[in-house]
């Protein structure tokens, strides 16, 4: 039997075990711990290692991984751009085009000669607003 090494873990992990402990005395083998639980397991994976924190607490250690990654300031901001360049279309002249709209009991027909897409989208909004 391997000695217990409860004096070399850091106070707070100590107490996280005890909690989870509690918790896991007061419910049933296979319930779902507490997402205030697995917070305090992944505040403390981030300080103290991963492998620690999961063999101290009996968690599995891909989940904890996961919630560690989830939770990490950097990595939030990290996958959210800071700015993001949107790129005018091209103005794409139409020789000629008919355009139907149809909708709500009402129908439009517009006729064009050598109008951009661009401006196609304006004017069908511009014309075509529902009155409901």
């Amino acid at each position: 039997m391997k000695p217990d090494n409860s004096s070399a873990r850091p106070i707070e992990m100590e107490q996280a075990r005890q909690q989870l402990e509690a918790w896991r005395g007061t419910h049933r083998p296979r319930c779902r711990i507490p997402d205030t639980l697995w917070a305090r397991a992944a505040e403390l994976a981030s300080q103290h290692g991963l492998y620690l924190t999961a063999r101290t607490l009996r968690l599995d250690y891909m989940r904890l991984k996961k919630r560690v990654q989830s939770s990490s300031p950097e990595r939030k901001a990290a996958e959210l751009p800071a700015f993001v360049e949107l790129m005018a279309a091209t103005a794409v002249r139409i020789p000629e085009c008919v355009v139907e709209l149809e909708g709500a009991g009402r129908r439009m027909r517009i006729q064009m000669k050598g109008m951009a897409t661009a401006e196609l989208v304006g004017l069908s909004r511009m014309v075509w607003v529902d009155k409901e």
